[in-house]
């Protein structure tokens, strides 16, 4: 019985360090983004109502039944009581000038418009996340860099007070020892601030806490574009803000089809049936009534001059605002190449960067070890370790830096593209 509890409490100990100790990847975090967002969950909505309403249309096609009652209390010429009336009408559309059409066609422009602006609200909320999470890595990295520089400077000052009270170094020595552990401390303060408002941004954006275990960003597992003309075919075709506005540009068109629809003319079948009330014989009246009967017909309505020539006016109005939105068409294509030629710029020099940076990291850290077995051997002094020392550590966190601007700016590509929900398996979750 012992020996069953004593594996029983073992494995619920090793299940909870497991789950201590499981992994967190961006995968995760961008889930969580997206589930607890509310940009999103406004754009996914406003979606929904717009599919919802494509229904309209149909709506408006069905035919008119309406039911009317009416109630004669007296007639003109006597005193004596009426009747009391009941009519079923029944009214169908069978053409409008295309205006039906034109309205399932509107519907489907504007869910499709919806779609792009859903698809731009996903793009950015993962670019979002992916920053946040990349920042809070290398802000941890750099905290954990910076505790380890304190530890290394105050070892640098015992090393210089003891040098200096043996005589083998001056007080120089110890004065640049303790300058450096003060811009050490310093730096770390800085870092800390920094680490807490990293923190405090991922949780705003990813809407949990961060957890203490994080993977890091391996860019090799996503595809890279491999020129510019690539990229500039992939946005031109996919990009959100170009989709959306060839959407308002074809709801603009069709807009003017609209208008003109009104100018047709609308042929509609009707129907009536009466059911006339009861009217006493001696009524004096009775044979002045003539006999009411069912009715049904077609009806054809020809506009000719409507409203002093409003539908006119409508008409222009939809072509102007079409016309005003082929210039924002064109405006919108503009800004977006501009940025695919910031974007890949910038993408490839702070790949150029970064590269140069581990190459310098890793020379100053040549250097370090360099001047540190010369040191133990007494042919360098402690200040030139110190300053060995603090260059590869400034290096360091630099190249940190250097490779948190790389790993944005290569996800800024995919958000410029509009595929990053692709990318990371979210269309098919949020759709």
């Amino acid at each position: 019985m012992f020996k069953s509890l004593s594996k029983l409490i073992f494995c619920i100990s090793l299940c909870f360090i497991n789950y201590a100790n499981a992994s967190y990847n961006l995968d995760n975090a961008i889930s969580s983004a997206l589930e607890s967002n509310q940009q999103i969950e406004i754009a996914k909505k406003k979606l929904k109502i717009a599919i919802l309403e494509k229904s309209r249309p149909i709506a408006d096609f069905l035919p008119n039944i309406s039911l009317e009652l009416d109630q004669f209390f007296h007639y003109p010429e006597s005193m004596k009581s009426g009747t009391n009336d009941v009519k079923l009408k029944i009214d169908q559309e069978i053409f409008t000038g295309g205006s039906t059409l034109l309205k399932f066609i509107q519907a489907d422009i504007k869910i499709n418009a919806l779609y792009h602006d859903y698809n731009k609200t996903l793009n950015q909320v993962i670019l979002k996340t992916i920053e946040s999470y990349q920042n809070l890595l290398t802000s941890r990295e750099i905290v954990d860099i910076q505790n380890t520089n304190v530890k290394i400077a105050k070892k640098h000052l015992k090393q210089a007070l003891f040098q200096v009270q043996n005589g083998s170094e001056t007080r120089t020595t110890l004065l640049r020892a303790k300058t450096y552990l003060a811009d050490v401390e310093s730096n770390l303060e800085k870092y800390l601030f920094d680490l807490i408002k990293a923190e405090s941004d991922f949780r705003y954006i990813i809407g949990t806490k961060a957890p203490t275990h994080m993977d890091s960003i391996n860019l090799s597992q996503f595809s890279k574009i491999n020129n510019l003309e690539s990229l500039k075919y992939l946005v031109m075709l996919n990009n959100p803000d170009i989709l959306n506005a060839k959407c308002i540009l074809h709801a603009y068109r069709q807009e003017i089809k609209f208008q003109k629809s009104y100018l047709m003319p609308r042929i509609t079948l009707f129907g009536q049936i009466w059911r006339d009330g009861y009217l006493k014989e001696n009524d004096v009246f009775q044979k002045n009534i003539s006999p009411r009967k069912n009715a049904y017909g077609i009806k054809i309505h020809i506009p000719l001059f409507y409203k002093g020539g409003t539908q006119y006016f409508n008409i222009f109005e939809a072509k102007s605002k079409a016309s005003l939105q082929k210039h924002s068409l064109q405006d919108v294509i503009n800004s977006v190449e501009r940025r695919v030629y910031q974007v890949w710029n910038g993408y490839n020099s702070n790949a150029n960067i970064y590269k140069l940076s581990l190459q310098a990291e890793f020379n100053a850290y040549k250097a370090y070890k360099s001047t540190k077995a010369e040191f133990n051997v007494g042919a360098k002094t402690l200040i030139e370790l110190i300053n060995r020392q603090n260059d590869y550590n400034y290096l360091i966190i630099k190249r940190m830096i250097k490779e948190n601007d790389y790993i944005s700016s290569f996800f800024q590509i995919g958000n410029l593209i509009g595929d990053l929900p692709k990318v990371f398996n979210c269309n098919l979750k949020f759709n």
